[in-house]
């Protein structure tokens, strides 16, 4: 998530490189990847559980 701010923050740094347009696209092919997941909800849940169990283990 940490990443998402600090492209944005580039953006407007260097508004006057056109090149920069090219990053949103990037952005946009790095979503349609996560739609695939999302298809695979299963995936996306087994992601999402791993975390919890993490914090589980030292709150046990």
């Amino acid at each position: 998530m940490a990443d998402l701010p600090i492209k944005p923050a580039e953006t407007p740094v260097t508004p006057v490189e056109t090149p920069d347009i090219v990053v949103p696209p990037s952005v946009e092919s790095a979503r349609a990847p996560v739609e695939v997941p999302r298809e695979s909800a299963p995936v996306v849940e087994a992601v999402v559980s791993e975390p919890e169990p993490e914090p589980r283990e030292p709150v046990a």
